[in-house]
């Protein structure tokens, strides 16, 4: 049966591949899965990290705010 997903090869470090064999046995998955679930919150994390710099940066060069109570919210 063939797949959508793209196949990608890593080499990963003993003590990580132990703890990542640990972690799939727990949740009942298969490796494969398990690394890639991992891979999806590292780069949500990420994601997350980047847009919180982007919200600081806006934040510190903001010339004008607009308290809640006065902002029109199109009512």
């Amino acid at each position: 049966m063939s797949t959508t997903k793209e196949r990608t090869n890593i080499t990963l470090a003993p003590a990580s591949k132990k703890f990542i064999k640990l972690l799939a046995k727990r949740d009942r998955v298969p490796l494969a899965r398990k690394v890639s679930e991992l891979v999806e919150i590292g780069l949500e994390l990420e994601e997350d990290i980047m847009l919180g710099r982007v919200a600081e940066e806006r934040m510190r060069t903001a010339k004008k705010f607009i308290p809640y109570e006065k902002f029109n919210w199109g009512v």
